[in-house]
């Protein structure tokens, strides 16, 4: 599987290597009018350099926005872990005593309390 990945990494990598050598000699005007005021960049722009570019501030603003989301799920995190500390229990007591609590006939029936590694 990792070689799979390694050779999909490596045409990949070639396919980018291509395509920047293939249109290096390309350019393009770049403008920007909002009828309000237009703005012209003086020299043009080579395509891969747009292109590379636009895929960095995107890439950039991806991980700018999961960067804030594990911020904001790791202090949710924290805030139940002191919540849980306040009321007497850790996690691994909570769990303990919810797995091993016997079904009554009232309950549903009783399921197989293996994990998935195989322990009770």
């Amino acid at each position: 599987m990792t070689y799979a990945k390694l050779a999909a990494a490596g045409l990949a990598l070639l396919g980018i290597v291509c395509f920047t050598v293939q249109n290096s000699s390309r350019t393009t005007d770049l403008s920007l009018d909002l009828y309000v005021g237009a703005w012209r960049l003086v020299d043009p722009a080579p395509i891969p350099m747009l292109m590379w570019g636009s895929f960095a501030l995107g890439a950039l603003a991806a991980w700018l926005y999961n960067f804030r989301k594990s911020i904001t799920l790791s202090r949710r995190v924290r805030q139940l872990e002191q919540e849980m500390a306040l009321a007497g229990r850790t996690a691994s007591t909570t769990h303990a005593a919810s797995s091993s609590s016997p079904a009554t006939t009232a309950d549903k029936p009783r399921k197989d309390t293996k994990d998935a590694d195989g322990w009770a």
